[in-house]
């Protein structure tokens, strides 16, 4: 017999032992309680008195404890084995099908992307052969009209705001000072003065941005009898509604 053996058999008689003290302490208490108890109760009773007497400290290389031990890690590892390779399986269906997906979307992408570049293609194609028909008649490649436009639009820039430094200089050296002498305060000529560039401004982009000579937008005035809306109309620089008598635009 090995020595493990040994010391099984031998903590298995201890616990006989033990088991048999038991017993005769639990009879003991049942002996002495009253008739009148509850059975149950009674027994709850003697199994705590039993626990509190019966002297027991198992040793430091319980062998049936280690066991039993041992039995229940195992059944503890076993059910977590099968809740990991529940996980597992499921991980695994949910990958494929992002898988799937995105196979599925890598393939649409890829026909869309060829789809635009026949469609880029087919316009450029389009864009070279407008490009040659014109010309072919005007004798100027288009680009080169692209240019031409560019710098005509830079050129008209450049008058704008040449334009605007000589309108304001002329509104406030000469229109204000000359013309609006009721203004003795610098700074009721400075409010004027920014009010008249500012209603200039206004009237100058509606005529630009017009598509043609004619249909100019309208700006509504609040009194038209105002001092520099009535200088305005006098000398001709804006034209009054016909429809709106309180709506003006410039004159060209």
């Amino acid at each position: 017999m090995s020595q493990d053996s040994a010391k099984l058999q031998a903590q298995i008689e201890e616990k006989k032992k033990l088991l048999e003290v038991a017993k005769k302490r639990v009879e003991s208490v049942l002996e002495n309680s009253s008739s009148s108890e509850n059975d149950s109760r009674a027994k709850i009773v003697s199994l705590v008195e039993v626990l509190k007497r019966v002297p027991y400290r198992p040793a430091e290389d319980d062998l049936i404890g280690r066991s039993l031990a041992e039995a229940h890690l195992i059944e503890e590892i076993g059910a977590l084995d099968k809740v990991l390779g529940k996980f597992k399986k499921e991980n695994d269906t949910k990958l494929h099908e992002n898988l799937e997906t995105e196979t599925q979307l890598s393939k649409i992408y890829d026909e869309l992307n060829q789809h635009l570049e026949v469609r880029i293609g087919e316009r450029e194609k389009e864009r070279q052969q407008l490009n040659m028909d014109i010309q072919d008649n005007t004798g100027e490649s288009l680009d080169k009209k692209y240019s031409t436009v560019a710098e005509e639009i830079d050129e008209l820039r450049d008058r704008s705001k040449q334009l605007a430094e000589f309108t304001k200089v002329l509104v406030k050296d000469y229109i204000l000072k000359n013309e609006f002498t009721i203004f003795d305060y610098e700074t009721q000529m400075k409010q004027k003065t920014d009010r008249f560039l500012k209603l200039l401004e206004i009237l100058l982009n509606n005529a630009l941005t017009s598509p043609s000579q004619g249909s100019e937008k309208t700006l509504e005035v609040a009194n038209k009898d105002d001092p520099l809306i009535r200088y305005l109309i006098v000398n001709n620089i804006v034209v009054v509604d016909k429809r709106n008598a309180n709506r003006i635009k410039l004159r060209i």
